[in-house]
């Protein structure tokens, strides 16, 4: 978890998609926000546990195990150009649904959500 000062300035929570590993990566940031730039899972156990997440992301063994088969050769840049698109595209979903669940509710205004929809897709 060496890189996590570069990974920070990178990645937003909302990159991932279990709601386990977002509140994994906003720890992780908040401990390099406070000066901590290499961060092991005592560290990260300790501040998911502060903040009562520790449970809710499946303990300190799921912490241990989440860079297993993991190179630390490879640099974030290269893992940041693979997560990107997937969360980019995890974004698109959820503005299409939300357009859907507007589009189905006969009392919405088409032309409304079609600017909306086109403004958030900017």
């Amino acid at each position: 978890m060496g890189q996590a000062s570069d990974a920070v300035k990178l990645l937003q929570p909302d990159d991932f998609s279990l709601s386990a590993h977002r509140a994994i990566f906003a720890a992780i940031k908040e401990l390099v926000r406070c000066g901590d730039c290499v961060i092991d899972y005592s560290l990260l156990a300790a501040a998911l546990g502060k903040n009562r997440a520790l449970d809710e992301v499946g303990g300190a063994p799921y912490l241990t195990g989440l860079d297993l088969g993991v190179v630390p050769e490879i640099p974030i840049e290269s893992r940041v150009r693979y997560l990107r698109p997937l969360a980019e595209r995890r974004r698109l979903l959820k503005l299409l649904e939300r357009g859907i669940e507007q589009l189905a509710d006969p009392g919405t205004d088409t032309d409304e959500t079609k600017s909306w929809l086109l403004e958030m897709l900017k």
